[in-house]
């Protein structure tokens, strides 16, 4: 119902970035919204309407599964440069596009990519990026063919987009299951709709004798195709 959880561990945002992926929801939140508060981090954004739930559940695949906080950095700086060469970065689907956006990227943004890759940055002399928060962004429904394109384009440039291969299924098989979320069903409403219903419908079932929402959230995820 809400979006809640904006306590983050040091140790875990090191290693998991959880703190991003919490600031990064809050700003999709606020832009589907169409607002600028002044303090994003700590204004409650009450109860989520249906797309903006879906949104949340689609975003938390998308971080799982495109584990590398460069990649989600990289594809929001791009999307920049992608608009101004008269395309539209949501629906964007050749690679040779965001290859192009790849060439314009300012020593400023790269400094942003080596920021989010906790490494020296070569724009400024091989000295390490002062520490910051990254820009942060969360991928919607509705820009899952640009960001495939960006994907692509940074996998055609050697560039990981993922980390090992213990964790995911490899390219075909972690888009493919992306992708099943968005399919639709006989009634015409998509599996990413039906599970956010059921995900949101859990705590009531719960209340009144049914398993708990931890163990049917787990149910309910691990039955989505290819995941």
């Amino acid at each position: 119902e809400r979006l809640a959880g904006f306590k983050s561990y040091f140790f875990r945002e090191t290693d998991r970035h959880t703190m991003y992926y919490v600031r990064g929801r809050l700003h999709m939140l606020h832009a589907m919204r169409k607002k600028r508060p002044s303090s994003p981090m700590s204004e409650d954004v009450g109860v989520l309407s249906a797309d903006e739930a879906e949104a949340v559940v689609f975003s938390t695949f998308v971080y799982r599964l495109y584990n590398r906080l460069d990649t989600v950095v990289r594809w929001a700086l791009l999307r920049r440069h992608v608009a101004d060469a008269g395309h539209d970065p949501d629906t964007e689907a050749e690679p040779g596009r965001w290859e192009e956006a790849l060439e314009q990227l300012t020593e400023e943004e790269l400094d942003e990519v080596h920021c989010a890759q906790r490494c020296w940055s070569p724009c400024r002399g091989g000295r390490r990026v002062e520490p910051r928060a990254v820009r942060a962004v969360a991928v919607q429904p509705g820009q899952l063919s640009g960001f495939f394109a960006c994907v692509e384009a940074l996998r055609r440039r050697g560039i990981k987009v993922f980390t090992g291969q213990h964790q995911v299924q490899g390219s075909e098989r972690t888009r493919a299951a992306l992708e099943s979320l968005l399919e639709q069903g006989g009634d015409g409403r998509t599996a990413l709709s039906r599970l956010t219903r059921d995900l949101r419908d859990l705590p009531a079932a719960e209340a009144a004798g049914g398993a708990s929402v931890a163990a049917r959230a787990c149910a309910l995820l691990g039955a989505v195709p290819a995941v």
